[in-house]
């Protein structure tokens, strides 16, 4: 290989003289013209080492090769086809009809839009409307209750009047009914049966009254109600005729029997229809429920279950259901 001058002293040198090549600048320098180590230089020999000057490695010398670096290629953009006038305003065209349409479905869209508003103004009108009549429908309903309740309760004092209007009045059953009957003396014949007086300036009214709903038949005799003037005669011919039966003997059949008046008589508080029914009604619960005792008092009904049980008063159909 031929000799070149020293990059540091100018004097020749070579590889075999021990010199070192710049790969940048490709300058030959002495290995004691530069800073490399004396026992490195043979390391350089190695193929892929490399080494450069101070020069080369210097950040003005670096700064100075970048510009004069060649600038980076620009990337290539795909060429396009030259649009011309026509296809221009056919994508013109085609973005009006594309509007137009929108505008078309837009306009569609603010109708129904619109049209769902007025159903619900609708609607809330009709909600409006059912809400009064709800309100309107609860006050009827609170004041049915009420005028129920006070019709039960004007029931229950007529009720009450009108069997307070009996208190002077007996019933009597089972005497047959004859044409020209004298009342009144019947009733003096029972009276002496049963050791009480009765004289007619005592009865205030006597008569006969179809039997109510739920008896025999049509061909039982006609019932006998007589109002007296004094309770106390009533009195004592209602305990006579209670005494008469509960003395009879056990065989004996239902009811009084007096000779020429009747083999079967009943004398009985005078009720109203209303607690006849009641008093019907109680007795069926008594035998279903096995209560002993069922009886009228001032004309007042009244159950017992046992002989050791307190009285019950019956006012009411409720009263039955609560035994």
């Amino acid at each position: 290989m031929s000799s070149s001058p020293c990059g540091g002293c100018g004097q020749k040198v070579g590889r075999n003289a021990g010199g070192v090549q710049c790969e940048s600048c490709s300058a030959w320098f002495h290995r004691k013209c530069t800073d490399i180590p004396k026992g490195s230089v043979a390391a350089l020999s190695v193929p892929g080492a490399s080494w450069r000057c101070k020069v080369c490695r210097s950040p003005e010398s670096r700064r100075r090769s970048s510009l004069f670096c060649p600038p980076p290629a620009a990337p290539s953009v795909p060429s396009l086809p030259a649009a011309t006038l026509e296809s221009v305003l056919d994508a013109v065209r085609e973005i009006r009809s594309d509007l137009k349409t929108l505008n078309s479905r837009y306009a569609d869209l603010v109708e129904s839009v619109q049209f769902c508003s007025n159903k619900v103004s609708e609607f809330e009108g009709v909600i409006g409307r059912l809400h009064n009549q709800f309100k309107l429908v609860e006050k009827i309903t609170a004041e049915n209750v009420m005028l129920k309740k006070e019709v039960v309760d004007l029931t229950s004092r007529v009720s009450e009047l009108e069997q307070y209007s009996r208190r002077s009045n007996l019933e009597i059953q089972g005497i047959p009914q004859k044409n020209n009957e004298d009342l009144v003396k019947v009733l003096s014949s029972i009276g002496e049966s049963l050791d009480v007086s009765i004289s007619p300036s005592e009865v205030d009214a006597i008569h006969r009254v179809p039997q109510g709903p739920g008896r025999a038949s049509n061909s039982d005799p006609k019932a006998i109600v007589v109002r007296f003037c004094s309770r106390i005669v009533r009195d004592q011919l209602l305990a006579a005729a209670k005494l008469r039966r509960r003395s009879a003997p056990k065989d004996s059949g239902p009811g009084l029997s007096i000779d020429g008046i009747s083999d079967k008589l009943f004398i009985n508080e005078h009720l109203t229809q209303a607690n006849k029914i009641l008093f019907g009604r109680t007795k069926k619960m008594a035998r279903e429920k096995k209560y002993k005792y069922v009886w009228i008092r001032d004309c007042k009904i009244f159950v017992r279950k046992g002989d050791d049980s307190r009285p019950i008063l019956i006012r009411s159909a409720g009263d039955i259901d609560k035994l």
